[in-house]
């Protein structure tokens, strides 16, 4: 990819995108995922289906954000359309933030293609959780 000041991004990370990108196109599939033309990083977002139980599903959008630090350092997850209030109890910050991990305890290696795809089926279980929350007021126990 090349910007105003020339080339942006490497060989291995434009190749790694592009992986990325097949990935949401098998697992989140209406999530757009676009390569920020700086450099810096990249960003997915869109609606995601969530299977709420007895054959309905109801759209999340959602955005990832994708930094310099990727892939050793997982993506950013946010509300985007803040259908939800935060709340630490439903695992949302106030700026929107999904808490998916504690840093340093289980914060998920996406090293590879295939651990992008176990994240974003986590991420699809998190969002569904968060309707349970809905209705039982609690976050859902194991």
């Amino acid at each position: 990819m090349f910007g105003p000041s020339g080339r942006t991004l490497s060989s291995s990370r434009l190749d790694r995108f592009e992986a990325d990108r097949r990935v949401f196109g098998e697992t989140l599939p209406h999530v757009r995922h676009l390569v920020l033309a700086d450099g810096k990083g990249a960003i997915a977002h869109g609606p995601v289906d969530i299977d709420v139980g007895a054959g309905c599903f109801e759209p999340v959008e959602i955005r990832m954000e994708f930094g310099l630090g990727y892939p050793p350092q997982p993506p950013t997850g946010f509300d985007d359309a803040r259908r939800w209030r935060p709340n630490l109890d439903r695992h949302l910050l106030d700026d929107y933030t999904f808490c998916l991990w504690l840093a340093g305890v289980d914060t998920p290696a996406l090293t590879t293609p295939g651990h992008l795809r176990t994240f974003s089926l986590q991420l699809l279980l998190f969002l569904r959780d968060q309707f349970v929350f809905d209705d039982l007021g609690r976050w859902p126990t194991q």
